[in-house]
């Protein structure tokens, strides 16, 4: 085992690289949305996406409940809303919320898969 000194070079470790886990590229979206947890669905909280992917997406959502980790989203598409389930996967303060969908109403899959058209 050999000791590093002060004055050696650190190489970095290629093991150490960002890997990316998204398989659908994320696009810049901003869009009205609105969403609410099935835990408690009479709270509504309206925000907007920051970026959007047929998979999933990145949201403001002022005052969205701490305890919630799945919720209910509407988005408003050009000409259309689309409802989805979604997974909380990330939470950044003070209000940005990363999801991933994991059930759709209707066409939404094909609608955000679609988008933009």
């Amino acid at each position: 085992m050999r000791l590093r000194k002060e004055h050696d070079e650190v190489s970095p470790d290629p093991a150490d690289e960002f890997v990316e886990r998204r398989a659908l590229e994320r696009i810049p979206a901003i869009l009205s949305a609105s969403a609410w947890s099935p835990q408690d669905p009479t709270s509504r909280v309206n925000g907007e996406t920051i970026n959007l992917s047929a998979n999933g997406c990145l949201l403001r959502l002022p005052a969205l409940a701490p305890h919630a980790s799945l919720i209910d989203i509407q988005l408003e598409l050009p000409g259309k809303t689309v409802s989805v389930r979604a997974r909380i996967v990330r939470r950044e303060a003070p209000d940005l919320v990363g999801v991933e969908f994991e059930s759709f109403a209707d066409d939404a899959q094909a609608d955000l898969a679609g988008f933009p058209a």
